[in-house]
C-alpha cells in the first residue's frame, strides 16, 4: 500500500474521515497544487545577477570561485507493480525514482527534478 508522510491512505483516511480513495485523490491534489502554484514561485534558477552574488558567497565560505550551486541525488523507493518494472531497478537492485537537486549558498533550492526511473545513470538525470 502506498505511503504518504509514513501513513498509508487507509491511516490517512481514518484519521480525516473519509474513504481510501478520497484520501488518495486529495494527497494527488495537494501535490499537483504545490506543483503548479508553489514550486515556480519558490524553486527557481537564479538570474546572471543573483549567480554572481550566490558565487561570490560560495567563494567567501568555502574558498571555491565559480560555484553557483550544489548537486545532490538520491534513490526514493517505490513500489514499482508496472509492466515495466525492469526500468525502476537502480543499480543496487531495488526499485526507485531518483530525486535531484541543487541548492545556493544560503541553502535555498535552486532546482528540483523528482520522477526519473531509478536505472536511470545520473549523467542523464543531470541533463534533464
Amino acid at each position: 500500500m502506498a505511503r504518504v508522510a509514513g501513513e498509508s491512505y487507509r491511516q490517512l483516511g481514518l484519521r480525516f474521515g473519509m474513504s481510501i480513495i478520497t484520501a488518495h485523490r486529495v494527497v494527488c491534489r495537494v501535490c499537483l497544487a504545490i506543483k503548479r502554484w508553489l514550486l515556480p514561485s519558490v524553486v527557481r534558477w537564479p538570474s546572471r545577477r543573483e549567480m554572481g552574488a550566490i558565487a561570490g558567497k560560495f567563494e567567501s565560505v568555502a574558498g571555491l570561485q565559480h560555484i553557483v550551486g550544489c548537486i545532490e541525488g538520491s534513490h526514493l523507493p517505490v513500489l514499482a507493480d508496472v509492466p515495466d518494472k525492469m526500468y525502476y531497478i537502480n543499480r543496487k537492485g531495488w526499485a526507485s525514482i531518483v530525486l535531484h537537486a541543487c541548492v545556493g549558498s544560503d541553502g535555498r533550492f535552486l532546482h528540483v527534478d523528482i520522477g526519473s526511473v531509478g536505472s536511470c545513470h545520473d549523467a542523464r538525470v543531470f541533463s534533464t
